[in-house]
């Protein structure tokens, strides 16, 4: 009895092992296309200010490019046309 119940124990610690590395390789596979598509340094674009007070101005160079935010109000809305 001993014999067979570690013979279905090692099938399904088997199983949930290969299951687990199916998972994982596709979350590692869909993360590296997604992170395929966004440039390390890819900053928000078009920010415009729907409410509180802001200013957003970009600086730096586009090998190291900065994007400043400086809100002046105590809360404030800011609306992206992309954001990755």
């Amino acid at each position: 009895m001993k014999k067979v119940l570690n013979q279905h124990s090692k099938k399904g610690v088997m199983f949930n092992i290969a299951a687990l590395l199916c998972v994982l390789s596709t979350f590692l596979l869909a993360n590296a296309v997604y992170a395929a598509d966004v440039a390390v340094d890819a900053l928000p674009t078009n920010g415009q200010v729907v409410a509180g007070d802001a200013h957003i101005s970009a600086a730096g160079t586009a090998a190291a490019p900065v994007l400043n935010i400086n809100q002046t109000s105590q809360r404030a809305v800011v609306s992206w046309d992309k954001f990755d």
